[in-house]
């Protein structure tokens, strides 16, 4: 290719007007409207790849809040399960008002709270 800036220096000093010069300015200028060409398609590539990876971050972002909620929802589930048992067992039923059953309602009941706050954390 031929350099732009001796070409163009040359065009100025309009020493060299001859035919051959208006070809190289022409090949010039045709390199560079293919590189401003190209340029633009590799722009408008690097903002769609950008497009597509802000759209996968925020997806695993949603799937993640939406697994630690299904997680601290099945938490509570087990917890209350606890809790009816240590309540509302027939009386003849060890686990009711057995403080281990009681301690197991209330463990469900912190890590679904753990979990929550792991879902409204921000990330880094």
């Amino acid at each position: 290719m031929t350099d732009i800036t001796d070409l163009v220096e040359r065009l100025r000093d309009h020493k060299h007007r001859d035919l051959k010069d208006f070809y190289l300015y022409f090949e010039a200028a045709t390199a560079l409207e293919q590189q401003a060409i190209l340029i633009t398609r590799l722009i408008s590539q690097n903002e769609a790849q950008r497009v597509l990876i802000s759209e996968h971050i925020e997806a695993q972002r949603k799937a993640r809040g939406e697994a630690l909620e299904e997680a601290a929802n099945l938490c509570n589930t087990k917890g209350d399960e606890y809790f009816a048992a240590y309540k509302r067992s027939p009386v003849d039923d060890p686990r009711r008002g057995n403080p281990y059953v009681e301690g197991m309602s209330d463990g469900c009941s912190n890590c679904a709270d753990a979990i929550r706050a792991l879902s409204h954390a921000k990330e880094e």
